[in-house]
């Protein structure tokens, strides 16, 4: 992704919780975007077996949406 390397160039300089914040922030939002991607692509795809790919991925593309915002649950509880 464009627009990923000033993230990641932001990160050098943060350690500790900062970095696990803006780790697991950037991990959710970066799922996010791949979900939406991915369901348009299952739902409006012209490629039938891209199509069918795109739907057998998302369950566990969602099942790890879901673990980093547990994660980031948690970091917000224990690292304020």
């Amino acid at each position: 992704m464009a627009d990923a390397k000033p993230e990641a160039e932001a990160w050098r300089t943060q350690t500790g919780a900062a970095l696990d914040r803006a780790f697991i922030d950037h991990a959710v939002t970066e799922h996010e975007k791949t979900i939406a991607l991915f369901e348009s692509e299952a739902k409006d795809g012209s490629d039938a077996e891209l199509k069918a790919w795109a739907g057998k991925t998302l369950p566990t593309l969602r099942e790890h949406l879901k673990a980093a915002q547990d994660l980031r649950s948690k970091l917000q509880t224990t690292n304020q």
